[in-house]
């Protein structure tokens, strides 16, 4: 009888835990739908602003800006880091400005470093995501992850 009264109540428990889980994820959706209005409504139009007026130079970092808080509203970046949590935030940083787009020489550009040192962490992320030795594409695979 104790043991049936136990499990009842845990099985109450487990219900009450499922609920306010529900309720978490729900929140956490609304405010990445609230996060995206304002990058969107804010954001975006300023820095097309900025992009018209520094146009050719900075199109690249304000393209790079404009993508980073899209993917900041949307699931990619917590998606890769979940998958392959071994990549370091560099290495994350650089996963996103290849999916984006730069080549290696505008991601030492923008990172102010070496083209040579990015060439090396594209092949350490390559090996991370399990991708060494094969042919797969390594935007056309970030791309999909997201």
């Amino acid at each position: 009888l104790a043991l049936r009264t136990e499990r009842e109540a845990l099985h109450a428990k487990n219900v009450a835990l499922k609920e306010i889980m529900g309720q978490v994820e729900e929140e956490k959706q609304h405010m990445a739908r609230y996060v995206h209005t304002n990058v969107s409504r804010i954001l975006l139009p300023l820095l097309t602003s900025l992009e018209r007026r520094i146009y050719p130079e900075g199109e690249q970092y304000i393209r790079l800006i404009k993508n980073c808080l899209d993917d900041i509203t949307g699931p990619y970046l917590s998606q890769l880091e979940s998958q392959f949590f071994q990549l370091t935030p560099r290495e994350l940083e650089i996963c996103n400005m290849i999916r984006n787009g730069l080549s290696s020489k505008e991601i030492a550009e923008t990172l102010n470093t070496s083209e040579q040192t990015v060439l090396k962490q594209r092949t350490m992320v390559r090996r991370k995501l399990g991708l060494a030795g094969s042919k797969t594409n390594l935007v056309a695979f970030l791309n999909r992850i997201g």
